[in-house]
């Protein structure tokens, strides 16, 4: 189906039609095509972005359109004081507030503010954001609170000591976060060194992180499987123990901490420094899964009902055949692991799907499950079948399954 984008002023008459609509049926329902046409029909969300503004302020969700619709308006007025009047302008902010006339936008100049607002009656008097704007003063311009941020920087710099940086405009200044500000006055007073006026440090309990998730189905050169927690309380990720312990994820090394490949276990597991490691498992659709729980394998039946998914082939679902299953998978094979010897035991759980090939190479490691229940970690592949390990032999590397975030 191919959406046209259509203008604001229609999206909102559309929202209005499709909430009506909503109001007609019973209260609490949102059938999931009246979810989904709201969302293609409002573009970026907007039908639930202006409804959440709306219940955070309390007022209608045509006041919320009006108000978001507006920013955009704001930030390009902002810009154009920016560009034009970089001797006196200090910087803006938008405010909000429960009634109409608390929000607006207000813009700082370290001089002459209402004069130079009046020269954009475009945009202040005869414009979108008439009787909004409020002028204040500021002591500095935002271009020297850039010029402090560089000088700022040099410093810190040469003081080998991390830390993250930002002009506060509310408070017409340059912040600098650190997670140790004892250590880092001990270090300036070491250098003698200082930093320029309207610089402010500020203690935080720690500094950002890279907001990139890891989590299991995941492509690593094999499939990662569950993400974990070490009894030492150390957070992960797994794969099968026959894969190649040198494995990355999106371009970033996974620390391999420890594996097995004997008997019951096929597991390895990694740490990812720079990831979040959340509970969720990949399974082909848009979002992952969140993983709330376990299902020990003497809680699973034959022919009970499992999915399962792989880098290479993708979701499939099939049946519990055996629940203590041998593998073949070396011993006689040539094709045994050479860090293995291939004493496997019936611990091992098949999964059948009719005339499909439910695995294939490279679906290794990737996690079984059904709902938000994590089954097991896939071992091995064979025709229109797959071998899984069940969770209970994370035990091996004192490992459990994360299921909160």
């Amino acid at each position: 189906m191919n959406l046209k984008r259509i203008s604001f002023g229609k999206r909102l008459i559309v929202l209005i039609g499709v909430l009506l609509t909503m109001a007609a049926a019973p209260v609490g329902i949102l059938t999931f095509n009246q979810y989904m046409d709201a969302e293609a029909t409002v573009s970026d969300g907007m039908a639930h972005d202006a409804q959440v503004y709306a219940d955070i302020w309390e007022i209608d969700l045509d006041e919320a359109v009006r108000r978001l619709q507006l920013q955009t308006t704001i930030g390009e007025f902002g810009g154009v004081l920016k560009r034009n009047e970089a001797d006196t302008y200090a910087g803006h902010w938008v405010k909000h507030g429960s009634e109409a006339d608390e929000f607006g936008v207000v813009v700082k100049f370290t001089g002459d503010g209402e004069q130079t607002i009046g020269e954009y009656s475009q945009y202040v008097e005869n414009g979108p954001l008439a009787n909004m704007v409020e002028v204040r003063t500021a002591e500095v311009t935002m271009q020297a609170l850039k010029d402090k941020s560089s000088d700022t920087l040099a410093v810190l710099n040469d003081l080998d000591t991390s830390f993250e940086m930002g002009i506060n405009v509310k408070e017409n200044r340059v912040d600098v976060f650190v997670a140790d500000l004892n250590r880092l006055q001990t270090r300036m007073g070491t250098a003698n060194v200082q930093l320029p006026s309207k610089v402010e440090l500020v203690e935080v309990a720690e500094l950002s992180k890279p907001a990139v998730d890891i989590y299991g189905g995941l492509n690593i050169s094999c499939t990662s499987g569950f993400s974990v927690e070490h009894s030492d309380g150390t957070l992960g990720i797994t794969t099968a123990g026959h894969c190649e312990n040198d494995l990355e994820y999106n371009g970033n090394d996974l620390d391999y901490v420890d594996g097995e490949f004997n008997e019951s276990v096929d597991l390895q597991w990694h740490e990812a420094p720079g990831f979040t490691i959340r509970n969720l498992a990949y399974w082909g659709h848009t979002y992952p899964r969140y993983i709330y729980g376990t299902v020990l394998v003497h809680d699973q039946s034959v022919e009970d009902f499992v999915c399962k998914y792989g880098r290479a082939n993708g979701y499939h679902c099939g049946n519990i055949t055996h629940v203590d299953f041998t593998p073949t998978y070396g011993g006689s094979n040539p094709a045994c692991h050479p860090n293995s010897d291939c004493d496997w035991t019936n611990t091992f759980v098949r999964v059948e799907k009719s005339n499909t090939d439910i695995c294939a190479t490279g679906d290794s490691g990737g996690p079984v499950m059904l709902g938000s229940d994590a089954y097991g970690t896939i071992a091995f592949c064979d025709i229109d079948a797959m071998i899984y390990m069940p969770v209970d032999y994370l035990d091996e590397l004192d490992l459990t399954v994360l299921t909160d975030s």
